[in-house]
């Protein structure tokens, strides 16, 4: 069996029913941590970490699929996974792009930010599970793989009032995004534009299942 790591519940759902163990974090490393540690103590013999990213590389578009068998941490880390799964879902996903994957505990919303990973560590996108799945996958000698989507590009500077957004169990919550548009910490045009790009991400990700289908019925 293997476990799928997202953050959101939205993107959990779209492996659901497949034979695999998924979880979602929320964006919260510790909450993240020991999930992971759960799928494996349930038994999962591998890792994918799955769901949507921000572009480091100017690039690539919203709705990318980027695939990943090398992880780098905010230390600076570096993590290699199973280089057959990436060849095996690069050959079932035509037009993906192939790069490392920079994890991060914290929402990268900055455009310098993600120029400054994309220049220090050739990262060509980020996102707050593949660290912690990298990290698990190695402590446990386990193979891991990184299928992820963009919701944001590289020129998109994201306010970090949207991540308020996501409780602890991945779940989308209206209240904090309403309380942020009130106070003004975060403006319409913004949230519409965001959820506009998480739609078109998961709408990639949702083209990934039957390259899932086979990886998890071949592992």
């Amino acid at each position: 069996m293997i476990g799928v790591v997202t953050g959101l519940q939205a993107e959990a759902k779209i492996v659901h029913g497949l034979p695999c163990l998924a979880i979602s974090g929320g964006g919260r490393a510790e909450a993240t941590r020991r999930k992971i540690d759960g799928l494996i103590e349930a038994g999962a013999e591998g890792l994918i970490s799955f769901g949507i990213a921000g572009a480091a590389d100017p690039a690539l578009k919203t709705g990318d699929v980027v695939v990943s068998a090398t992880v780098i941490d905010g230390e600076g880390r570096r993590y290699v996974g199973n280089p057959v799964w990436l060849e095996q879902v690069l050959s079932r996903l035509p037009g993906s792009h192939p790069g490392h994957l920079y994890g991060s505990d914290h929402m990268v919303s900055a455009v310098a930010d993600k120029a400054r990973i994309l220049k220090q560590h050739a990262c060509i996108a980020v996102d707050m599970e593949s660290h912690h799945t990298a990290r698990a996958a190695t402590r446990y000698q386990l193979p891991f793989i990184v299928i992820r989507a963009v919701a944001d590009t590289a020129s998109e500077q994201l306010p970090e009032a949207l991540a308020a957004g996501v409780d602890a169990e991945g779940r989308t919550q209206a209240w904090p995004i309403i309380t942020a548009l009130l106070t003004g910490r975060l403006g319409f045009g913004v949230v519409m534009r965001a959820g506009r790009s998480s739609s078109r991400a998961l709408a990639s990700l949702r083209q990934c299942r039957p390259a899932l289908v086979q990886l998890l019925s071949e592992s």
